[in-house]
């Protein structure tokens, strides 16, 4: 481990957690949660959509041989 001086004339240690790190697992975190949701609520969404249910089925888009 390499030792920087700061602005005080102090040597800090570098290594460990970094602020960039930080950012990393957020964006990891976001993306995780956003492929379980996709992977859950993608099938329910369509199998709903496609069964005519009462909450979703209005909102799907109708050809007119359906009407």
């Amino acid at each position: 481990m390499t030792a920087e001086p700061t602005a005080q004339g102090r040597e800090a240690p570098r290594g460990g957690w970094q602020p960039y790190h930080t950012l990393w697992a957020m964006l990891l975190g976001g993306w995780l949660f956003s492929y379980a949701d996709r992977t859950i609520t993608g099938p329910v969404v369509t199998w709903l959509i496609e069964h005519d249910h009462g909450m979703l089925g209005s909102s799907a888009i109708r050809t007119r041989s359906a009407v």
